[in-house]
């Protein structure tokens, strides 16, 4: 079993290689991938700790420790690291599964009480 990590340092690109500017336009509550020539790449470094499980003359370790980064790329070119436990820090960050119930249309929340949030699609 193999329990990945993020490295205690991440790594970003400088800001002078390419500087955007990102609009702050008010969040219109539709969902869209502004995000299509954007992936994530995992991978790891050298560095890894091995866990004690109490078994003894195995030839495999059955537990450790590995560092893993996930890198951010934009059309092919790396722009930066993600921790992505950091996410889950956010009171933002939470998967809100799509309600199929028609019951549940009068509790959708109004796009005036969602102006406290920004889209940004770059």
């Amino acid at each position: 079993m193999a329990l990945l990590l993020s490295p205690q340092s991440l790594q970003v690109r400088s800001i002078a290689e390419d500087v955007w500017l990102v609009n702050h336009h008010p969040f219109d509550a539709r969902e869209e991938n502004c995000f299509h020539d954007t992936s994530l790449h995992l991978s790891y470094t050298e560095w890894n700790l091995l866990t004690d499980v109490g078994s003894r003359g195995n030839r495999d370790v059955e537990a450790y420790y590995t560092e893993a980064t996930i890198g951010v790329y934009e059309r092919g070119k790396w722009v930066g690291d993600l921790s992505i436990l950091d996410v889950f820090h956010n009171r933002f960050s939470r998967i809100i599964p799509e309600c199929k119930d028609a019951r549940h249309d009068q509790h959708q929340t109004p796009v005036q009480l969602l102006s406290n949030l920004v889209t940004i699609n770059s």
